[in-house]
C-alpha cells in the first residue's frame, strides 16, 4: 500500500526532516530544469536562497540523474538526492552541512511501513501516522523496523504508547555486535500483534492471555479449511551421521524450529520433498556426498537451507550437490539477512535452482571451491537494503568460488532505496570469479565488490542496472592489482 506522494508537478514542494543549515520548508516553482519542475525556497536560509532542481550528466562514460538542494554559489553547503524523483537528501560538498532533508510526508505508509520522526531520544521514537492512535489498549503490541542500518531489522516490544505526545517506548535499544544501534529519524517500521489491526483477509491476532485467536479469513477459506497452530518447539526431523538414506516424497511443514536437520549426513539423498511454514529456518544439511533435488521450501520464518561440506583447513571437499529447488517467499519474520540457500563448506555445488520473492537474498556464500551455476534469482531483496541476490562477505581466503552462468533479474526493493545489487561481494571477501553471469533490471548494480582483492568478473551481460554496471572497489595495501573487470557486455 502506497500513501499519496507529493506531486513534483505541483506548484510548490515541502522538504522535512531537520538539518544545519535548515534548509527545510516550502519550495515554490520558478522554472524547468533537466525537463521537470525546478523550485526556490520560500524564505532566504541565514541571508542565501536556496534552490531545487534536477540535473543529468555524463560521466567516465556513465549517466547519473539526481535532485540537488544548492545555492548554486560555491562553498555553501548542498544535498543531493540520486534518484529520478526526489526522495532523502545526502550532504556533499567541500562545507558540509548535517541531516538528511526528505521529500516524503512524515506520516506516509509506504509499502506497509511507517516512518521514525523526530524527536528521538533514548528508547523513544516519534510517530506522524494516525495509525498508533488507536492501539493505546493494545496489551501486547510489539514492532519490527530498520532502525538504524538498511541490512539490521529488530523485533522490539512496546512498553508504552503516548497518543498525547505520539510517540513510543520501548524497553531497551536493539544491538548489533554487543553495540546498541540508536533510533534515528526516517527509518521504516512497522507494528505487529494488534487487534486493532487486522484490516484485510488473511490477517489475524492471538490473544495469548484467553488463547482466543481472531481470524479474518482469506475469501478461499471455507468448511474444510485448516487453522494450524504449531507448538512443536524443536525440529520436525533430525538425522545426524546418517548414510545412504533417502528422503523422498514427504511434506514436512509446521515446526515453530526447522523442519529438517541433516547433520554429519554421508550419502543421503534428500528428493522432492516440500518444506513449508517453520518457525525458523527451513533445516540444515550437511556432511559429505548428499544430494538435495527437486525439492520447494517456502513460508519459513527465518532463512531457507543451511547446506554445508568439507574441510576448510585441509580443502577436503564435501562433494555435496543441490539442483533443481525452488525456494521463494521465505523469510516471514525476518527481513534482513537471511537468504534461501547458506552455502559452507568446500568444494560443493548449488546448480540449477529458483529464487524469488524473498526480503533479502537468495544465495548466501562462503567457504572454498564452491560452484554456484545456472541458478535464476529475480524478485528477492525486497525488504531490505545494502543486500545482494548472491552475497557472500568477511573472508579474505574465500579462494576458488566460481559463480558462473546464473540469470539475475527484476531485483527491486520495497524500501525507499536502490541499494539492492545482483552479485555482491563484500566487506573484504576475496579470490571470487564471476564469469557468464547474466543481471537485468537491477535497481542497485550489476556487480559490487566492497574492499576484497583478486577478484575477476569476466563474460558476463549486464543490462539496465540503475546503479551502474559494475563496481570494484579495490582495498588498500600493497599496488599489485587486486581485481579484473574484463570481457563484459
Amino acid at each position: 500500500m502506497l500513501d499519496p506522494e507529493q506531486d513534483i508537478n505541483s506548484t510548490s514542494f515541502i522538504l522535512y526532516g531537520k538539518c544545519s543549515p535548515d534548509i527545510t520548508g516550502t519550495y515554490s516553482k520558478t522554472g524547468t530544469s533537466d525537463g521537470v519542475p525546478s523550485f526556490s525556497r520560500v524564505g532566504l536560509v541565514n541571508n542565501i536562497q536556496y534552490y531545487l532542481y534536477r540535473s543529468t550528466w555524463v560521466s567516465q562514460g556513465r549517466t547519473y540523474t539526481a535532485w540537488f538542494v544548492s545555492s548554486k554559489v560555491s562553498g555553501n553547503p548542498y544535498w543531493i538526492c540520486y534518484q529520478d524523483k526526489p526522495g532523502i537528501f545526502v550532504p556533499e560538498g567541500s562545507v558540509v552541512g548535517t541531516g538528511k532533508p526528505s521529500a516524503h510526508i512524515p506520516a506516509r505508509i509506504y509499502n506497509g511501513f511507517a516512518y521514525t520522526v523526530d524527536p528521538i531520544s533514548g528508547t523513544t521514537f516519534s510517530f506522524a501516522s494516525d495509525r498508533p492512535l488507536r492501539w493505546k489498549s493494545a496489551p501486547d503490541a510489539w514492532v519490527e523496523g530498520l532502525w538504524y542500518w538498511n541490512w539490521a531489522d529488530f523485533h522490539l516490544p512496546v512498553s508504552t504508547l503516548d497518543t498525547v505526545n505520539r510517540t513510543i517506548t520501548v524497553p531497551n535499544l536493539s544491538k548489533w555486535n554487543n553495540n546498541e544501534s540508536p533510533f534515528v529519524p526516517g527509518r521504516p517500521w512497522f507494528a505487529y500483534n494488534l487487534l486493532e489491526e487486522i484490516t484485510q483477509p488473511g490477517e489475524w491476532y492471538l490473544d495469548r492471555a484467553s488463547g482466543i485467536l481472531y481470524l479474518w479469513p482469506p475469501d478461499s477459506f471455507s468448511s474444510n479449511s485448516e487453522v494450524v497452530v504449531s507448538l512443536l518447539a524443536q525440529a520436525l526431523l533430525n538425522a545426524d551421521s546418517v548414510s545412504y538414506m533417502t528422503f523422498q516424497d514427504l511434506t514436512l511443514e509446521v515446526s515453530r524450529q526447522a523442519l529438517l536437520n541433516i547433520t554429519n549426513g554421508n550419502h543421503v539423498t534428500v528428493s522432492t520433498l516440500l518444506l513449508r511454514n517453520s518457525g525458523c529456518i527451513g533445516g540444515t544439511v550437511s556432511g559429505s556426498n548428499n544430494l538435495v533435488t527437486r525439492c520447494t521450501l517456502t513460508g519459513t520464518g527465518n532463512s531457507g537451507l543451511w547446506f554445508s561440506g568439507g574441510d576448510r583447513s585441509s580443502l577436503t571437499p564435501g562433494n555435496n550437490q543441490m539442483n533443481n529447488c525452488q525456494f521463494h517467499h521465505y523469510g516471514r519474520t525476518v527481513c534482513s539477512n537471511v537468504f534461501g540457500v547458506l552455502l559452507g563448506g568446500v568444494g560443493n555445488i548449488v546448480r540449477n535452482n529458483l529464487f524469488h520473492h524473498a526480503p533479502n537474498g537468495g544465495l548466501y556464500f562462503g567457504g572454498n571451491d564452491q560452484l554456484i551455476e545456472l541458478n535464476e534469482i529475480h524478485q528477492v531483496c525486497q525488504g531490505s537494503a545494502d543486500a545482494g541476490a548472491i552475497y557472500g562477505d568477511m573472508d579474505w581466503g574465500a579462494r576458488g568460488n566460481l559463480i558462473r552462468n546464473n540469470f539475475i533479474h527484476n531485483i527491486r526493493s520495497n524500501l525507499e532505496t536502490r541499494d539492492v545489487n545482483g552479485i555482491y561481494l563484500d566487506e573484504m571477501i576475496a579470490g571470487v570469479r564471476c564469469e557468464g553471469n547474466i543481471l537485468y533490471a537491477i535497481d542497485g548494480r550489476g556487480f559490487l565488490a566492497h574492499g576484497g582483492r583478486d577478484i575477476g568478473m569476466r563474460n558476463n551481460i549486464i543490462a539496465k542496472c540503475g546503479g551502474g554496471s559494475a563496481s570494484l572497489r579495490c582495498s588498500t595495501g600493497p599496488p599489485e592489482i587486486p581485481g579484473s573487470i574484463d570481457c563484459n557486455l
